[in-house]
């Protein structure tokens, strides 16, 4: 696998001196996904589970429900001398995922159905679920929980360049995580991971390093994660969307303060003497 840290010679200025020194960065390379052996997508990703990506990429897309949907898959690393400098996965399908393949973006059909066009969401319900599964965490677990997030960042600690994504548990265990340079692909990656060994996240948490956009809270919502917690914002369509979706939604969860803006009756010991809302 190639690295995911290269060493660059840099400049440091500062007003009183200007050194040459080398720093760590993080690695940036292009990733094909093929579906039987054509070219389907592509992306910049940091290196490593590839094949976590592509499951989850298109589990999230829409175009599989499941591992059932996959009847092969294979990386092959970037190769200069076959005139390929670019990583690959190559995936099988099922008939009715590549029938799934040809519609487009779910984000993005859901999307646009949202805003009045010819689908809306209700039409695909058995795709993206609301979510009603009720599992609860006390609020200075999950407070704890994001304390624990940076231990996952490896890569951020030597260069300050990626994203990171924890799965727990309500009881405060960190069970899968993720890195990269974009925080889609790092979501990706755990939901990739999770449908690889049969891990549920029907009653886990997520844990987000960067802002909860439209796409990072759809693709929690079609692995049926109900409860988003970041150290950064959420936009206004993400807070929309999770209070009529069904997910928890915290923002700004930093030291022992949060933001909770949708669906708290999830999170409990949120004030002394309550248990719950």
């Amino acid at each position: 696998m190639p690295s995911r840290i290269a060493k660059n010679q840099v400049l440091k200025y500062s007003p009183h001196q200007l050194l040459e020194v080398e720093e760590a960065v993080a690695a940036e390379q292009l990733l094909a996904i093929r579906i039987d052996s054509k070219f389907y997508q592509d992306f910049l990703y940091l290196p490593g589970q590839e094949q976590d990506l592509a499951l989850g990429w298109l589990f999230t897309a829409g175009i599989i429900n499941g591992i059932e949907d996959i009847t092969a898959i294979k990386f092959y690393p970037a190769d200069v001398k076959a005139a390929r400098p670019w990583a690959c996965v190559d995936v099988g399908l099922t008939g009715a995922a590549q029938a799934r393949g040809s519609e487009g973006d779910l984000a993005m059909t859901v999307l646009k159905g949202l805003g009045g066009g010819q689908k809306t969401s209700a039409d695909l319900p058995s795709r993206l679920p609301i979510i009603n599964s009720e599992p609860r965490i006390s609020a200075p677990i999950l407070t704890a929980l994001m304390a624990k997030l940076p231990q996952q960042q490896e890569v951020f600690r030597q260069t300050g360049a990626t994203h990171a994504i924890a799965v727990a548990s309500v009881r405060g265990e960190i069970i899968l995580s993720a890195e990269d340079v974009g925080r889609h692909n790092a979501l990706d990656k755990v939901i990739g991971r999770a449908l690889r060994e049969g891990i549920s996240l029907t009653d886990k948490i997520a844990l987000l390093s960067g802002r909860v956009s439209y796409e990072m809270l759809f693709k929690a919502a079609r692995a049926g994660i109900p409860l988003l917690a970041s150290v950064s914002a959420p936009t206004h369509l993400a807070i929309r969307l999770a209070e009529q979706w069904g997910l928890t939604l915290a923002g700004f969860v930093r030291g022992e303060r949060m933001n909770i803006y949708s669906h708290p009756e999830r999170l409990t010991d949120l004030a002394p003497g309550s248990p719950a809302l």
